[in-house]
């Protein structure tokens, strides 16, 4: 898989776009296939609020507009019968951006992103049941396969999609401070 092409697009993060172009961008992406996942926080506000203080999420730019043309977004989960930390993400590529492989090699980036920074090992996504063409593609290149829903997690029209994340570089390797998210973790 080919990384994203730097020429075209710039990968940043929350502090490169005011409120006003997170909220309008998530108000015209939201359809069926995907919506912001608000599970931590009251309301948009807040969440891009807190995604520019910790900057966990990965916002992807056109390089000549400068419009948003992706996020790819996460938090740390503990789980409640195992103890165990897990990231759970979410992704949404810009309509007029779709079909480029852009999504799969922004959920690549952000795997890379979340081993290197943490010493997390699985991660998933709740992805829409309508959504076939992203199952079918976090399956075939992205090796995942859907796992069954935490407790109180189960919902008719979501499936969770996920992996074991394996890479070869263990955090302590990029980043000495392991517990930034230390009191953040729910």
């Amino acid at each position: 898989m080919t990384n994203i092409d730097t020429d075209k697009f710039i990968i940043t993060d929350f502090r490169s776009i005011t409120f006003e172009q997170f909220d309008d961008f998530v108000k015209k992406e939201e359809c069926d296939n995907w919506v912001l996942d608000l599970q931590t926080r009251e309301d948009n506000k807040q969440y891009y609020e807190y995604g520019c203080k910790n900057l966990q999420h990965i916002v992807l730019l056109d390089k000549k507009t400068k419009d948003i043309v992706a996020f790819w977004l996460f938090y740390l989960v503990k789980q409640n019968s195992t103890s165990e930390i897990i990231a759970e993400y979410s992704n949404v590529v810009n309509k007029k951006y779709r079909g480029q492989g852009l999504g799969t090699k922004l959920n690549s980036l952000g795997y890379r992103y979340i081993v290197s920074n943490w010493d997390i090992r699985k991660i998933y996504g709740r992805i829409k049941k309508s959504n076939k063409k992203w199952i079918s593609s976090l399956k075939k290149n992205l090796d995942n396969y859907e796992i069954p829903a935490y407790a109180g997690a189960e919902q008719s029209d979501i499936i969770f999609m996920g992996r074991h994340l394996d890479f070869q570089f263990p955090p302590d390797m990029f980043n000495k401070n392991l517990d930034i998210l230390e009191g953040e973790i729910k």
